[in-house]
């Protein structure tokens, strides 16, 4: 299988839970965002060489709570 097309739709898949999450009540979107950056300092404490990945996903947690597209897709 192709290893892009993997990666995108584990984000996609990730992005709907995420909104999904962020709806289920007041304040669970802030919740949410805190534990994807805790959760991203302690692997990038243990594994430096994720530092770009693990800021991708706190920005595709908090582009998905926001409501916000990760990309546009163009022709």
């Amino acid at each position: 299988m192709n290893a892009a097309a993997v990666t995108l739709a584990m984000h996609a898949m990730a992005e709907w839970l995420v909104t999904r999450a962020g709806a289920a009540e007041p304040g669970a979107g802030d919740s949410l965002k805190a534990h994807v950056e805790m959760s991203m300092t302690g692997l990038v404490r243990r594994h430096p060489d994720l530092t770009d990945a693990a800021q991708a996903a706190c920005g595709l947690v908090a582009r998905a709570l926001d409501g916000r597209p990760r990309f546009a897709l163009t022709q």
